[in-house]
């Protein structure tokens, strides 16, 4: 058949996405718990070594509550996102998901975005939908 489009299949509805923010929540309040443990800080060559927690737990070491607050603020922000991409049935809002994650991404690592307009569009469209408008 040819130029028949291929339907994504749908996920599981217990899938791991779906409980992302409970998992960030833990990670959070487990790492908080711990402390500055130099065993959770990031460090680049422990992680080519092998020690590849240290990428996740570096960003959960903490030294006053307002930093442990705001990482929970964000993990729980960057979980319900996923969990949306994870269980988004229409291919244009996957789309626009899936791409306000990976400009999310970029600005989270100091890039700069090739069309900050589409950026802007997207994050108003979804606003829209969480609205239910």
């Amino acid at each position: 058949m040819m130029g028949s489009a291929v339907a994504r299949p749908s996920p599981p509805p217990t899938s791991l996405l779906a409980r992302g923010p409970w998992v960030a929540l833990v990670l959070t309040a487990l790492a908080t718990w711990i402390g500055g443990s130099a065993a959770l800080e990031f460090n680049r060559a422990q992680v080519l070594d092998g020690q590849w927690w240290r990428i996740v737990t570096g960003n959960l070491v903490h030294y006053g509550p307002a930093h442990a607050r705001g990482d929970i603020l964000a993990f729980l922000i960057w979980a319900s996102l996923i969990a949306m991409l994870d269980q988004e049935a229409d291919e244009e809002q996957f789309a626009d998901l899936a791409h306000i994650v990976f400009d999310q991404a970029s600005l989270a690592e100091g890039g700069q975005l090739a069309d900050p307009a589409a950026y802007v569009g997207r994050l108003n469209r979804l606003l829209l939908k969480l609205s239910g408008q």
